[in-house]
């Protein structure tokens, strides 16, 4: 008996996981799988033991999970701002998933709200797709701030990508760069930005004109033998 006790003490010793009951009442109401639930409750475990940014290695040495489909699940987390990352994409945090929780609107009944997500899912798809690659979770916080916090227009943001695909030159970065130079000239329509980018081009090349030689004015050189 004595040592069933001290092997229970060893295993209290551990600590316990403080995880809102909420959450495990009403997962599947806040649209979490099963396998999502079980990451989501590894990364409250890792932050509570000091490690608030586990790796997909980590993960899947905790749950046998392969880390291929960590990552997957880590995306899905972060697309469906369950997850989110700090400021300085140190950590994972939870802000997402509170707010849920705590605005007593677990279900989707908006159709404005079907919408927003549909348009933010097609997003992360077309970037996806043009990166031929699964999106890290910085470029995911990246688009997701674009909408949350940025308001740029969805058609806007699917015109950068076009843009920056067209300059060979496809990195999150350069995307953003791009929508934050319009809305700084105030560029809110497509419109506006193709009579924008052509008024750039005729001054681009009025300028260029200007600076090119006349074909039609010969440069006189003297003939050494004649007399000046």
């Amino acid at each position: 008996m004595a040592i069933k006790n001290n092997q229970l003490n060893r295993i209290l010793d551990k600590g316990t996981l403080q995880v809102p009951l909420f959450l495990i009442e009403n997962y599947r109401d806040l649209n979490i799988t099963n396998d999502e639930l079980i990451i989501l409750l590894q990364v409250f475990a890792f932050r509570q033991i000091g490690n608030p940014f586990p790796t997909a290695q980590v993960l899947s040495e905790r749950t046998n999970f392969s880390i291929t489909k960590i990552n997957d699940l880590i995306t899905k987390l972060l697309q469906k701002k369950i997850l989110s990352l700090s400021s300085n994409n140190s950590q994972f945090v939870f802000d997402g998933l509170y707010d849920l929780m705590t605005s007593g609107q677990i279900a989707i009944t908006n159709k404005a709200d079907e919408t927003s997500i549909n348009d933010r899912q097609r997003i992360f798809q077309i970037v996806s797709n043009e990166f031929g690659r699964e999106l890290s979770p910085i470029e995911i916080s990246k688009i997701n701030d674009w909408f949350d916090k940025d308001d740029f227009n969805p058609q806007l943001m699917e015109y950068a990508i076009e843009t920056s695909v067209l300059n060979q030159k496809l990195s999150i970065n350069y995307i953003d760069a791009i929508l934050r130079n319009w809305k700084k000239s105030n560029l809110r329509t497509i419109e506006q930005i193709q009579v924008a980018n052509a008024k750039f081009s005729s001054t681009r090349n009025n300028f260029s004109n200007q600076n090119q030689p006349n074909p039609e004015m010969k440069l006189h050189i003297p003939d050494p033998k004649k007399p000046i």
